[in-house]
Formats: C-alpha cells, sequence, structure tokens
C-alpha cells in the first residue's frame, strides 16, 4: 500500500525528464521513490491509500479510484483539477501502464498520457 501523493511542479519536471529518457531509450527504473518525497511531492489530503495493483483494463483502474475516492469521503473537486495526483498514480502503476517490452526497452507515448495536463487539447489523454 501507498499514500497518494501530488506531484509539486519540481516532480513534475523530473518525471517529464525521465520519460524523456526512457524514450531515447534508457532503461532506469521509474523515480518513484525520489517523487515520493518532498519536494518533489506532497501528501494529498484527505489521506487516502492505495494499492500498487496489477492494471488488466483501464475499466478497472476506474471502478477502483471511484470506490476508493467515495470510501474515504474525497471530494469531487479535491481530484478533478490535480494533474499532480493524477500523474502520482501514473508513477505509481507505471510498470503496468508503459511496460518493458521483449527488448527490454518501453514503447513510450506522448508524454500527456503518463503527465496530466488541465489544458483542454490535452487532459483526455491521460492513461488514469
Amino acid at each position: 500500500m501507498a499514500v497518494i501523493r501530488v506531484l509539486t511542479d519540481k516532480g513534475i519536471e523530473l518525471f517529464i525528464n525521465y520519460i524523456q529518457e526512457i524514450k531515447e531509450g534508457s532503461r532506469a527504473l521509474p523515480p518513484i521513490d525520489k517523487l515520493s518525497r518532498v519536494p518533489w511531492s506532497w501528501e494529498f489530503s484527505p489521506r487516502v491509500e492505495v494499492e500498487n495493483l496489477s492494471i488488466t483494463t483501464r475499466m478497472e483502474l476506474g471502478k477502483y479510484l471511484v470506490d476508493l475516492f467515495e470510501a474515504n469521503s474525497v471530494d469531487r473537486k479535491d481530484i478533478l483539477n490535480n494533474p499532480g495526483m493524477w500523474s502520482w498514480l501514473t508513477l505509481l502503476w507505471f510498470d503496468d501502464l508503459c511496460p518493458v517490452e521483449s527488448d527490454g526497452l518501453r514503447k513510450v507515448r506522448e508524454i500527456s498520457r503518463y503527465v496530466c495536463s488541465s489544458h483542454y487539447t490535452d487532459y483526455y489523454r491521460h492513461l488514469v
């Protein structure tokens, strides 16, 4: 179990740099440990524990998150416009959302799939 966190601007920058490195062929592991500490992120409020589960479908993930937020009495307004939280959740499940292929590399798509944006042309592309 992990406690949900919210990436800061500094954390989002580090996550984007990691994704860029992966696109260039790096085999580095996702920096979840570093990005789960201050100054790269802060704890989401109210405190919510989330499982590092294996994602099979986005529908299953969506249902899990809806149930989780409802069980913890999280207000919709606290999560709808919170790109740092959604980006941290993507980082938590990065191995499932961007798995290592047989050649040892990851097939990385556009950054907006992993780093949530509040811009109307990008927000819907986010995987989580």
